[in-house]
C-alpha cells in the first residue's frame, strides 16, 4: 500500500469499526462508497476479498 497512506488508514478504521462501512466512513469523514472503493483496491492488490468475512479469517490481508 506504499504510496497510498489513505488505504492503510481506511483499512485500520474499518478493522476498528468491525468492517461497518458506514461507521468507517463517518470516522474518516468520507462517503461510504469511498470506503468501499478503497477496500476494493486493497482486496485486488492483495488478491483477496476484504469484504468477505470468511476470506478475512482464512489469511492476512497482505503477505
Amino acid at each position: 500500500m506504499d504510496g497510498h497512506p489513505e488505504w492503510e488508514n481506511t483499512l485500520r478504521a474499518s478493522l476498528r469499526h468491525g468492517f461497518d462501512r458506514r461507521a468507517t466512513a463517518a470516522h474518516l469523514n468520507l462517503d461510504p462508497n469511498t470506503v468501499d472503493y478503497r477496500l476494493g483496491r486493497i482486496a485486488r492488490l492483495c488478491g483477496i476479498g476484504a469484504a468477505d468475512p470468511a476470506e478475512r479469517l482464512r489469511r492476512p490481508l497482505c503477505p
